[in-house]
């Protein structure tokens, strides 16, 4: 009996190809999740110490035009960190997509592979018939002694 080849081995290598695809798009998107994570992080740390500066300043009696620079930077560092808020949200819808793609990308594979399963077992299954059938042909020749000696 000839050897098992699968019928759908192109669509197999497909569907395992769009798989890792979907995995590498995803693992972009953990990364910029990530990023922009610590962005937003960075912008609240940067926000603290500006809070914490104008404080200061307010207990030492910092001029008018320090304090003008202080409320310039903490503007600045509060559009700084809604922009930052803004691209994690973004990061974080995405990545949810992605993860979408991933696990469609895994059950269409997981389909073929369940059709190669039950091929394989189709082509055990007739490979047994086969080797049983062979098996009693076998079984139903003469017997060794009954077979007429041939000397040479």
């Amino acid at each position: 009996m000839k050897r098992f080849t699968f019928t759908l081995q192109a669509v197999l290598t497909l569907r395992q190809r769009e798989e890792r695809d979907s995995l590498e798009a995803y693992a972009v998107s953990l990364r910029l999740r990530q990023q922009a994570a610590e962005a937003l992080s960075e912008a609240n740390r940067m926000i603290e110490s500006i809070r914490s500066l104008r404080l200061q300043a307010g207990e030492s009696l910092a001029t008018a035009q320090a304090m003008h620079q202080m409320q310039i930077r903490s503007e600045l560092a509060q559009t700084v960190r809604a922009e930052a808020a803004q691209r994690l949200v973004s990061a974080e819808t995405d990545l949810e997509k992605r993860l979408g793609q991933v696990m469609l990308a895994r059950q269409r594979r997981e389909a073929v592979e369940h059709c190669r399963e039950v091929q394989l077992q189709e082509y055990a299954k007739l490979e047994a018939q086969e080797e049983n059938r062979l098996l009693d042909e076998f079984a139903a020749r003469k017997p060794v002694g009954q077979l007429t000696s041939f000397h040479g």
